[in-house]
């Protein structure tokens, strides 16, 4: 894609896996270890990444959207969008979970959360907000509650 042949203009073919594909795992541990690496690789994603989600929203007819935007209020996304929902979830279950499924470190996963927004500027800024912090079935019911609530404020307040 023109988003991975920009990426190894600036970053050079060592991350890249034997096949050819992104090293993740390896562009990361690049990215979040020097914020000006950062910024030149957010600078190649974050045009493409908001021209393709505004393109597919003006698709949709439903009575609302969600975005997922890992950094919303980072970057200038916030801009386009109307209400700000966040999933939050105290920093060592994140931990837990991040380091299960990415198989990052403890210490770069931390490096990623320093290159966020902490949690009380996101839950500052958002308009709803469903606490991860229980069983599968109250987050269920968390998210039930929000869809009804973001219905109602749509001016539908029949759930689908």
């Amino acid at each position: 894609s023109d988003a991975l042949n920009a990426i190894v203009k600036v970053f050079g073919t060592g991350i890249l896996t034997k096949s050819g594909k992104l090293d993740r795992k390896r562009l990361s541990q690049i990215v979040f270890s020097d914020t000006d690496d950062k910024a030149r690789l957010e600078a190649i994603l974050h045009p493409q990444i908001r021209r393709q989600t505004l393109l597919r929203t003006q698709r949709v007819s439903a009575p609302y959207c969600i975005i997922v935007v890992p950094l919303l209020i980072e970057t200038d996304f916030v801009k386009f969008v109307d209400k700000i929902l966040v999933v939050d979830a105290p920093d060592h279950d994140r931990l837990k979970w991040i380091k299960k499924r990415s198989g990052l470190s403890e210490a770069e996963i931390r490096n990623i959360f320093a290159a966020q927004t902490d949690r009380e500027e996101r839950l500052a800024a958002a308009d709803y907000v469903i606490t991860n912090d229980g069983t599968l079935e109250e987050l269920s019911s968390k998210v039930t509650d929000i869809h009804a609530r973001i219905l109602t404020a749509c001016g539908d307040a029949e759930i689908p």
